[in-house]
């Protein structure tokens, strides 16, 4: 039995390809017509793509391509559709309309999970319904892991590996069902509010958008509570706390696909751009650290962020095996 075509899969991993399918980016729609106007070869896989994207859009998941290719693989084998690109067009079609049967029948019969994980590449973001109707955005090479955790007591269980952006909504039950966030350096305890929390580099950084939130840190021996508008950071391998008013939006401006700043050092813009893409970033000289950035760059892409950078500072930027060196623009 085949995989499924390999334009297929990238015609469905394509955000923009998604969202001129789903109508959530009319810029999108005139891109996809002409590209679809140009390769006529491929309008089949385009309406294959666009049929599966529609399916997967009622479940509570992106598909991976590796589930992309079992769910391919297995209504092959169920329906007999092995050859012909008609088959193939009806696959899909069933495809979506299984995904629409489950959907149901997980609001009918079953429980919601008791794990689930969802995680990121580097380079991409992405945005999912937690099983408990809670929204989760993750950054760029992150892993979060739902649970829902029935003793001592019933907790919404998030286990947190990057950055992301959760918008929690109450569950009742007899009462209140707590939503809580851990990292490796402490606890969030919430039961309504949106909030950043990035986990990486050996500290533990929350900022409040609205609600409130309480930490649990390890040097406290009571909980934190924080206000919206207000960014903790603890460092475990300094035992420290700070604690600050910010701007959140410079914190949670990834979310748009942009990275803001203020008065940031070029310095710290080099973390972020390691952390999101995995590539390591190299000055060559040092007082280029201490360039100061205000502003907002597109972090679509890295090519893009990069070449803001480049012109916003006069830099020459080289990118090449998975490292990225900045240097002062030489003029003849």
């Amino acid at each position: 039995m085949k995989k499924a075509p390999e334009i297929i899969t990238r015609l469905i991993e394509d955000e923009s390809f998604r969202q001129w399918v789903l109508k959530s980016n009319p810029p999108a729609r005139n891109y996809w017509e002409d590209w679809i106007a140009q390769h006529p070869e491929h309008r089949e896989d385009v309406e294959i793509a666009a049929e599966i994207i529609r399916g997967i859009r009622f479940s509570r998941k992106d598909l991976s391509e590796p589930e992309i290719d079992s769910a391919w693989k297995d209504l092959q084998y169920k329906t007999g559709l092995y050859n012909s690109r008609r088959n193939s067009w009806l696959l899909a079609a069933s495809l979506a309309g299984l995904a629409i049967v489950a959907l149901a029948a997980w609001f009918l019969l079953a429980e919601p999970p008791k794990e689930v994980v969802y995680n990121t590449p580097f380079g991409k973001t992405g945005s999912w319904q937690l099983p408990d109707g809670s929204t989760l955005t993750l950054n760029a090479n992150s892993t979060v892991t739902y649970r829902m955790r029935e003793e001592p007591e019933p907790v919404r269980e998030i286990l947190l590996d990057g950055e992301a952006y959760f918008e929690v909504v109450h569950l009742k039950r007899e009462s209140i069902v707590p939503f809580v966030v851990k990292t490796p350096d402490l606890a969030i305890r919430v039961l309504g509010t949106e909030f950043n929390v990035n986990t990486r580099r050996g500290r533990t950084r929350v900022v409040l958008d609205a609600g409130k939130v309480q930490l649990q840190l390890p040097v406290e021996t009571a909980a934190m509570t924080m206000k919206p508008g207000e960014l903790v950071e603890y460092v475990s391998r300094e035992n420290e706390i700070r604690k600050e008013n910010v701007d959140t939006e410079i914190f949670t401006s990834w979310r748009k696909n942009l990275m803001k700043f203020d008065d940031t050092p070029l310095s710290k813009v080099a973390l972020l751009i390691e952390d999101n893409y995995g590539v390591n970033v190299t000055f060559e000289a040092p007082d280029l650290k201490e360039i100061r950035v205000t502003g907002e760059v597109s972090d679509e892409n890295l090519e893009t962020l990069l070449l803001a950078l480049s012109k916003l500072f006069g830099l020459d930027v080289e990118h090449a095996n998975n490292v990225v060196h900045l240097k002062r623009q030489h003029k003849p």
